[in-house]
């Protein structure tokens, strides 16, 4: 198991698994989202993700 503590910190989101955007994927990132909304979460949240038409084919 591994805690990666530094982007538990900094909230930031991509799709899963390919690290693409956030979008596509297995996270619902309009429920996290909303969530991290009515929690009162008022950080930032970034974006760390391989955008799909950059990729080398």
């Amino acid at each position: 198991m591994q805690m990666d503590f530094y982007h538990c910190q900094i909230i930031q989101i991509a799709g899963v698994p390919g690290r693409n955007e956030p979008d596509v994927g297995e996270v619902n990132y309009r429920y996290v989202l909303a969530l991290l909304d009515e929690l009162g979460y008022d950080g930032w949240v970034g974006c760390e993700y391989r955008p799909v038409r950059w990729q080398c084919r």
